[in-house]
């Protein structure tokens, strides 16, 4: 649900990125004590925990 909902408030008319990248970061820092919080923006912030979670699997 964390994942759906950064998704969708990168997602928005008016983009909330700062609240995105903390749920980003909720999920990743428990999966992973070295994760460090992404600068990415927008679809590339989506696009970069794909990724991230694609090589983690």
């Amino acid at each position: 649900m964390y994942l759906i909902e950064a998704e969708a408030l990168c997602k928005q008319q008016t983009p909330d990125e700062s609240t995105a990248r903390n749920l980003l970061y909720t999920v990743n820092s428990a999966r992973d004590d070295a994760y460090t919080q992404t600068a990415a923006s927008g679809q590339d912030m989506v696009g970069a925990w794909v990724c991230d979670y694609a090589e983690s699997r």
